[in-house]
């Protein structure tokens, strides 16, 4: 299911561009606005075109990378926005019209991808550090819908039509008021969670937490100690604010000389440090707890969505991506409703 969304996301990227390109020269140009909006808002999302031609290693650090960074943007949208000035023989408008247009539809792609939790390197290529908020899932209808209903019956619109520009406008402040809620609600199932961990007497050195798919009143948490991670779920309909944490061990021991070949420091980087070793069949697996496992949640026992292979020969380290194949199963996404309104299974 997560890995499905993964790749839903680009109609959050592509109805966010539109709307903001409409924003900046709907009133001008109409619906070419929009589609050249929801083109650059694409854009930054085409680093997955090089996956076949670089490592599992590379790819870490590519997705995300500089096409997402602040700095491209900058030094993009004008070289764009002049080739589409000269595509329309500069009568439809100015090249910094179309630049300013480019620039607001590809920066807001990677400024919206920073409040997930897969990390975009904005400040590329002065700085590597993932900024990642954590406070909104992948794909959330909650930010999506609003706007793209109310962008899609604006440009039914004559473009001159004060109302064009209010309906689009009305769709934004929906989306990006709900927004605003997730980062408070955020703050506030956080303090839920340290309660919980108070009054279990769990002792942690720091902790994440991350909501789950498609809405933003089930959440995990994910708190670290020296030994492992401990696990729990709050959603707004539980009875209590009882958390019950599960605990993950790191299986780290007799690894630390593995821990700091390249390859696992990277996979550190990538992860922000919320991994965990494991073992199958006699191989060594390194596996990613922010995005949790196959079925959804993390207490299951499936595999993790991202799990890289470790390869070690000649005192070399490689990593292998292991790649899950999507499968719809009804039950995964019952089981995660379920959580939702607050009904705990066994496994739950």
């Amino acid at each position: 299911m997560i890995l499905a969304t993964i790749k839903m996301d680009s109609l959050t990227q592509i109805v966010l561009g539109a709307a903001v390109a409409e924003l900046t020269l709907g009133k001008k140009i109409g619906n070419k606005a929009a589609l050249w909006g929801a083109i650059c808002g694409t854009i930054p999302d085409l680093d997955i075109l090089m996956n076949p031609f670089i490592s599992d290693l590379q790819e870490l650090s590519a997705h995300r990378g500089f096409s997402h960074s602040i700095f491209f943007s900058v030094i993009f949208a004008p070289i764009l926005g002049y080739l589409i000035s000269i595509f329309y023989h500069k009568k439809e408008a100015k090249w910094y019209e179309w630049a300013l247009l480019c620039f607001g539809s590809l920066v807001t792609h990677p400024l919206l991808d920073s409040f997930t939790n897969y990390g975009t390197q904005l400040f590329l290529p002065f700085s590597n550090y993932r900024v990642a908020l954590n406070n909104i899932f992948i794909v959330d209808p909650g930010y999506t819908l609003p706007m793209m209903l109310f962008l899609l019956v604006a440009m039914f619109f004559n473009r001159k039509k004060p109302i064009r520009s209010k309906l689009n406008g009305i769709g934004m402040i929906i989306s990006h008021a709900y927004m605003l809620f997730t980062l408070a609600n955020k703050l506030y199932v956080g303090t839920v969670f340290e309660q919980a961990l108070e009054n279990q007497k769990m002792p942690y050195q720091r902790y994440m937490t991350n909501p789950m798919p498609f809405q933003n009143a089930l959440w995990v948490c994910i708190a670290e100690d020296t030994a492992g991670f401990r696990v729990g779920y709050y959603s707004w309909f539980d009875k209590d604010q009882n958390v019950k944490f599960k605990f993950v061990a790191k299986n780290d021991y007799m690894l630390d000389k593995l821990k700091q070949s390249f390859p696992i420091k990277r996979l550190a980087w990538f992860s922000d440090g919320y991994y965990v070793f494991t073992r199958k069949d006699n191989e060594l697996y390194v596996n990613d707890l922010r995005f949790g496992k196959k079925g959804g949640l993390i207490n299951t026992n499936s595999d993790f969505v991202f799990q890289w292979k470790v390869i070690q020969k000649n005192n070399q380290v490689e990593i292998e991506k292991v790649s899950i194949p999507f499968k719809w199963e009804r039950n995964v996404f019952d089981d995660l409703i379920l959580r939702v309104k607050g009904i705990k299974k066994d496994s739950l």
